[in-house]
């Protein structure tokens, strides 16, 4: 390696990791592959940073990279230019830096035709999260599309609505009255960062095997929300998820697709827990970012008279009145 140039792997807290890297710089302004698989496969469970210093120029810069993001990087040799193989860029993507991930990049883009593309651009329609195994498309706008504006006409709100059918057990959809069997409320891990709160839930999905935080059904959950169209009770103030979901694929927004639907309490806490990466996606494409600061619906239920959010605020997983009002945002498998 040119001795200009030293490369470290540090952890999220600072701790040198001691791992080898295999690094060929390139020449003048080439791009260097940098293989950090070794790193990657110590099964980490932090964001690692890949530490670059030009002594001869004082300077230090870092590079972030999700365990669950790719396992490839590029570099420049002079160390002014880099990205990630997933195409998050960090100062100037190169275009003889293509992605080497396989299809296995945390973050990828739809383009209007529904093709997949690692670059994005303000026509792409929608985000795909790749992680763990798990992977569905997350829409573009949420409550700026027109239709989240129409389902709400006559309401309180066009951003905010209800779970809906209070008082109505839904056939059809599982009850949990715990978030992961033995707690009826715990905290996901952020993206970057700690826990904001006890109990901690395992940022390993499969150690999910119990309680809402067990359903990746989402689909078939909001067939059923389909038809919960009223509040419930005294519940008449502000429109359901369900009619939200039913206006906004009856409308232009959903882009000719017929199988957008409201996430299950596990796609939405795999979504807040990456959810730097998917914001930073969404805005990359001229995207509405998922407010860090609301509570989101998800279309698993608690009992007849709750369903179950995610407050992205702080990660917490609870069950609240279906009387309660929150955000939702659609997503579809891909």
């Amino acid at each position: 390696m040119d001795n200009d140039l030293n490369i470290n792997w540090k952890d999220g807290v600072g701790e040198v990791t001691g791992q080898s890297l295999t690094v060929s710089p390139g020449s003048g302004t080439g791009s260097a592959a940098v293989s950090f698989g070794s790193v990657m496969n110590k099964g980490l469970d932090r964001t690692l940073e890949l530490e670059i210093t030009i002594p001869l120029k004082g300077v230090k810069k870092t590079l972030t990279v999700n365990q669950e993001g790719c396992r490839q990087a590029y570099i420049t040799s002079d160390g002014k230019r880099w990205l990630t193989s997933d195409n998050r860029v960090y100062g100037v993507l190169k275009s003889d830096a293509p992605c080497q991930c396989n299809g296995t990049c945390l973050i990828s883009y739809v383009r209007p035709d529904g093709s997949i593309t690692y670059t994005p651009s303000d026509d792409c329609i929608g985000v795909v999260l790749n992680a763990q195994g798990k992977r569905f498309m997350i829409e573009k706008y949420e409550d700026l599309n027109e239709s989240y504006v129409t389902a709400g006409a006559g309401k309180d709100s066009t951003s905010i609505f209800y779970w809906g059918g209070y008082g109505t057990d839904q056939t059809g959809i599982t009850n949990y009255d715990k978030v992961d069997g033995s707690d009826i409320r715990g905290y996901l891990k952020p993206e970057s960062g700690s826990y904001n709160g006890t109990p901690n839930l395992s940022a390993n999905i499969t150690a999910w095997t119990s309680g809402a935080l067990s359903d990746w059904n989402g689909k078939a959950n909001s067939n059923v929300l389909k038809g919960v169209t009223t509040g419930g009770g005294s519940y008449t103030s502000y429109a359901t998820i369900g009619h939200v979901l039913n206006t906004f694929l009856a409308s232009a927004d959903a882009k000719g697709y017929d199988d957008w639907y409201i996430p299950s309490c596990a796609q939405l806490a795999l979504i807040f827990m990456n959810l730097t990466s998917v914001n930073n996606a969404l805005s990359a494409i001229g995207g509405q970012q998922l407010s860090p600061s609301k509570a989101y619906w998800v279309s698993s239920k608690f009992d007849s008279n709750s369903g179950h959010r995610v407050y992205f605020k702080n990660g917490s997983v609870n069950g609240s009145s279906k009387g309660s009002r929150y955000s939702v945002r659609f997503i579809r498998d891909i």
